[in-house]
């Protein structure tokens, strides 16, 4: 074994920490990828595992890491085509590529949602702090189709931060969307057919809001001075509208 494979051995011994102790910086798939590239150079023995075990972990990362550490290094890019078409052929080139634009697409479509739904959230409250009830329901309403497609499952109150509001659900958009209505109908507010639509479904929504809190109430934490603390569920604006007293 020659001092160049000595690296190789150790990642034999110890595929899933060797790059945590051995190279501490992020780019764990193209220092990976590099060991295999140096293992076939040198004929080292279980190139094929360790390609299909590259392959496997490359399809798992997020696409901008396979993008960065892979697609964007001129040199690095050619080299992973040549294994690409050593293990299989070009069409695999081609099909990889492929399938990570179409998981790039997603990726970023999902992310945007998330970026979406924090800032709906604080243009929310923004609104509602002003009585601006019209405008927090057509808010809640853009916000609605976005939250089937998102990464982040909260985000923190505007103005408080031990609340978390879970902008992910559906079901909170809509929760905060009938508040709004119905605050804008208190108000002498006028209200557009679509939201006469939602409160004369009050049964409905009640009983949804009511079976599923952790879906659309609000997360408050709290800390003690000696270490620890608890979480606890309150209403979105300490309006509860699980039962139908307050929509009537």
């Amino acid at each position: 074994m020659t001092i160049a494979g000595l690296p190789i051995c150790e990642w034999d011994k110890s595929p899933f920490s060797f790059h945590s102790y051995t190279f501490p910086d992020k780019n764990e798939l193209s220092k990976n990828f590099k060991l295999l590239h140096l293992r076939w150079f040198l004929g080292i023995e279980g190139y094929e595992s360790h390609w299909n075990d590259w392959v496997k972990k490359a399809s798992e990362y997020p696409s901008y890491i396979f993008n960065d550490d892979i697609l964007l290094n001129g040199q690095i890019s050619r080299l992973w085509q040549m294994h690409q078409c050593l293990n299989s052929d070009y069409s695999e080139v081609v099909k990889t590529l492929e399938q990570w634009q179409l998981k790039s697409s997603n990726d970023n479509d999902r992310r945007c949602n998330s970026v979406m739904l924090r800032q709906y959230a604080m243009l929310y409250h923004h609104q509602y702090a002003r009585e601006n009830f019209t405008n927090c329901s057509e808010i809640a309403r853009l916000a609605q189709p976005l939250s089937k497609h998102t990464d982040w499952g909260n985000a923190t109150h505007p103005y408080d931060d031990s609340i978390s509001m879970p902008v992910r659900e559906e079901l909170y958009w809509k929760y905060i969307e009938a508040l709004a209505i119905i605050k804008a109908i208190q108000s002498g507010q006028a209200i557009s057919d679509q939201d006469k639509i939602v409160v004369s479904d009050a049964k409905s929504l009640s009983t949804s809001f009511q079976n599923n809190t952790s879906q659309c109430f609000w997360i408050q934490s709290e800390e003690y001075d000696g270490g620890g603390g608890d979480d606890f569920e309150i209403p979105p604006y300490d309006v509860d509208l699980r039962g139908e007293e307050f929509w009537l």
